[in-house]
């Protein structure tokens, strides 16, 4: 801290925070998109936002996947639930559990309680949004990379995307 700031990280590169971040998987809140779809943002809806995390999910959690709902494989975004878990991470999970908090899905049904992580990782590595997206379109004639850009608007529609 210094004076009335803090040090914030963001990820002004290509990948943007996924590059720099804990590589945590955390869709947000469904209350949150509810409530920008309320004030006037149409197509924010955490339903209407729902099938776009789930098309560009590959979750690898076997568990989790059969969970069709919330999640699906194949799209380009590794997500899996780290395979070491700390004593001490099943420790608090437990004594949370023991005081009535739920266990759940972080990215799931319920989205308030608490869980085991998931993250973007493949094969024990790091897998940022440009590496998930950006690489396997980089042969693309329609993609044009530009640095250093302000963006004031983003539309999402249903291009077709082996083009």
């Amino acid at each position: 801290m210094n004076g009335n700031s803090c040090a914030w990280h963001r990820g002004k590169v290509i990948g943007g925070t996924s590059v720099v971040n804990g590589m945590l998987y955390v869709r947000g809140s469904k209350e949150d998109f509810n409530e920008w779809h309320r004030q006037g943002n149409p197509g924010w809806s955490y339903e209407e936002v729902l099938p776009f995390f789930k098309k560009s999910e590959d979750q690898q959690n076997v568990e989790l996947a059969k969970d069709t709902r919330y999640h699906s494989t194949g799209g380009l975004l590794p997500v899996s639930t780290p395979t070491y878990q700390t004593p001490l991470t099943d420790a608090f999970l437990d004594a949370v559990h023991y005081r009535g908090h739920k266990l759940l899905d972080i990215n799931g049904e319920d989205d308030l309680g608490f869980s085991h992580l998931q993250a973007t990782i493949k094969n024990g590595k790091r897998f940022s949004t440009a590496k998930a997206f950006l690489k396997p379109a980089l042969y693309r004639k329609n993609l044009h990379i530009v640095l250093n850009a302000y963006v004031t608007k983003i539309l999402l529609s249903e291009p077709p995307y082996n083009t």
